[in-house]
């Protein structure tokens, strides 16, 4: 706990040891006493090859608040270590509030989007999409071509922060060309990111009432488990946001089937059933009020759907009771 002057001298000493152990003990104690005894050394801590002592000299940085930081901290979006890029991507978006620091902080995030490199360019995005920095949509459009999942997902999800009308053509095109992708074979549900992703584009498209895409989003709502859960949930929501209160025929049928597909070997998803039934009740389709009912007690999305409708609130949620057992010390049965 010593924080006088010979402490400080000893741990900067321990700073500029070989073992990276010792430094970053060193490191996070004297980030204790004063951050700014840390960040004099970042420019060389943040290219170590121990986490533990670029997170000390990334931390010191962040609690600096300096936007001649921003630069070298806006490398390390594209750190190997998940757990430092998220934190300092989390603090970029803190940071942020500060008016001095804004503009560099998008600046440098931009220029991190630019480059190809799949970790820098997920975390941009989600830096830039938390900032609402609409200049980034274009290219978040063309990063949903990238190869890494990652990229995929997080562009995507960008886009459905940003809400940019202009957009959304391009978007379709790039899900149309997923769909087709599916349907030939060369894409499964198995191929990561490809359903989540197009489950972003589809929210993207229904929170924004773009009637273009409903009929890619009708295409996903038949059961065809191949297409994935996530893509086939947000199609049957988005089609709910666009026929908000204008209920279409064609469309309710559609729902009303995934909703009582319960029986057979494979039943609907649970996901498809539960966006179905809010799409129902958020349509305002009145004509399945009856058919809704006899699918509330397994259905709690139906419970929400009359409601909407008809404004009789949702019944109580019941207890769960749940039985864990393995104690040490337990009832012994009654038959024994």
């Amino acid at each position: 706990r010593h924080q006088d002057k010979e402490t400080i001298a000893c741990l900067d000493e321990f700073v500029g040891r070989e073992s990276t152990i010792v430094q970053s003990a060193a490191l996070q104690r004297l980030f204790q006493i004063d951050f700014r005894l840390v960040e004099k050394h970042a420019d060389k801590l943040v290219t170590s090859e121990d986490v533990n002592v670029r997170r000390w000299g990334a931390r010191s940085m962040i609690a600096k608040q300096d936007v001649g930081r921003i630069e070298l901290l806006s490398g390390l979006l594209d750190d190997v270590n998940p757990g430092l890029r998220r934190e300092v991507a989390g603090s970029f978006v803190e940071l942020a509030e500060i008016p001095t620091l804004r503009q560099s902080i998008l600046e440098n995030s931009n220029k991190i989007l630019d480059q190809d490199s799949w970790r820098g360019c997920e975390q941009a995005c989600v830096v830039l999409a938390k900032l609402d920095h609409k200049a980034s949509g274009k290219r978040m459009v063309e990063l949903l071509g990238h190869p890494r999942p990652e990229v995929k997902i997080a562009s995507a999800w960008g886009l459905t922060q940003l809400r940019i009308a202009e957009l959304l053509p391009d978007m379709l095109e790039h899900a149309q060309s997923v769909y087709e992708g599916f349907r030939s074979g060369q894409l499964t549900d198995r191929v990561p990111g490809a359903s989540l992703q197009m489950a972003h584009l589809f929210i993207a498209m229904g929170d924004q009432k773009y009637r273009p895409a409903v009929g890619l989003m009708k295409a996903y709502v038949p059961r065809d488990f191949s297409l994935g859960a996530e893509s086939r949930a947000a199609a049957a929501w988005g089609l709910g946001l666009i026929y908000e209160d204008d209920p279409d025929e064609e469309v309710v049928a559609m729902l009303s089937k995934r909703i009582s597909d319960i029986e057979g070997f494979q039943p609907e998803l649970p996901d498809v059933r539960t966006m179905s039934a809010v799409s129902l009740g958020r349509m305002n389709a009145e004509s399945t009020l009856e058919f809704l009912r006899k699918y509330e007690s397994g259905l709690r999305a139906a419970s929400w759907a009359i409601e909407r409708m008809t404004g009789k609130p949702m019944p109580p949620l019941g207890r769960n009771t749940h039985l864990i057992s393995g104690w040490i010390l337990q009832p012994l049965r009654a038959d024994k």
